[in-house]
Formats: C-alpha cells, structure tokens, sequence
C-alpha cells in the first residue's frame, strides 16, 4: 500500500462502499489471505448506519457455493442470502438481465 496510485484507488473505493446501498461481488475468488480487503469492508461499513444489500455473481458448481458463499460473507463481514446469489455460467443477456434486475429495485 506504499505506492501513491494505490493508495488513491483505496481511498476511492472506501468513499463509493461508504455511501452505496447496494454491492455486488462479482467473478472473484476472494481469497482468504486478502486480509485489504476484509479490511476495507469493514471499515467503510462501520461507519454506516444501514449495510449495503450484497449480491454475489460467480459460476461456481454446486459442490463449491457454500465455501464461496462462506468466504464472501466472512469477507464483506455481512450475511447474504441464497436469494442474492447467481451461480450459473455467465451468459452476457441472462447475467446481466439479472444483475439489472437487481440494480433498479426499490430499496428501503
């Protein structure tokens, strides 16, 4: 994090999960050892007094959803649930569609 580009992208994207109402993960492994991250995560959410909804966006088979579920949920420090999740391959119309879907829906 010594590097000056860096640091400004970081700080970038701790303003926007500040103030978003809505985050999707989409097409990362999240690797555990990312401890950035979880931290960046958490931070910009403390400071919220209302989480983001999160959705998540991978083509993982059914054997490996709970682990990659259990890592995203660990990672952005928030339960997400199954409803919130698209496991099937990415098709450009059918991804999108259901990531638009989910974009302009009303929150509260």
């Amino acid at each position: 994090m010594g590097d000056y580009t860096m640091r400004h992208i970081w700080r970038q994207a701790h303003g926007v999960l500040k103030v978003c109402k809505k985050l999707f993960v989409i097409g990362t492994s999240l690797p555990d050892t990312d401890m950035h991250l979880r931290h960046l995560f958490r931070v910009a959410f403390a400071q919220k007094s209302k989480w983001p909804e999160v959705y998540v966006v991978n083509p993982i088979k059914q054997e490996g959803r709970s682990g990659y579920k259990q890592r995203a949920e660990e990672t952005v420090g928030m339960k997400i649930p199954e409803d919130n999740c698209f496991w099937e391959r990415f098709e450009e119309g059918k991804t999108l569609d259901w990531i638009f879907e989910r974009v302009h829906e009303d929150s509260d």
